[in-house]
């Protein structure tokens, strides 16, 4: 939340994560010693500016930027399904697809060749 709002104040930053978030046991004392955790020298995930708004540190600005970083959500793994550059759809890589198992494929879209993840992006 830090990242996408460029900033907010604790007493926000709790009541959207804890009093009224996904994060409802914990407390606020438990919430103010990770604020501190993660602001010691050690850490440096995030710091907090003269007019109090907690913004990403050194470390955390770093990870955050990254291509593969997901804050609390975890993400599937997609394939694309491509027949003569055409795109047919997307599935699962749960789906425990291999090559001998594409049955539900019409015959004109041809053998599968390859599995390839898709990109993962952000915008």
């Amino acid at each position: 939340m830090i990242k996408q709002y460029g900033g907010m104040g604790a007493p926000n930053l709790y009541r959207q994560l804890c009093a009224e978030g996904a994060f409802r046991n914990v407390d606020e004392a438990l919430f103010i010693r990770l604020l501190r955790q993660m602001d010691s020298e050690e850490a440096r995930l995030i710091e907090q500016a003269d007019d109090g708004a907690l913004l990403l540190g050194v470390v955390d600005e770093r990870i955050a930027d990254r291509y593969d970083f997901y804050a609390v959500f975890q993400t599937v793994e997609e394939y694309r399904l491509e027949s003569a550059g055409r795109t047919l759809g997307q599935l699962s890589a749960t789906s425990m697809l291999t090559p001998s198992n594409i049955s539900f494929l019409p015959e004109s879209a041809g053998r599968l060749k390859a599995l390839t993840p898709m990109p993962k992006s952000c915008a």
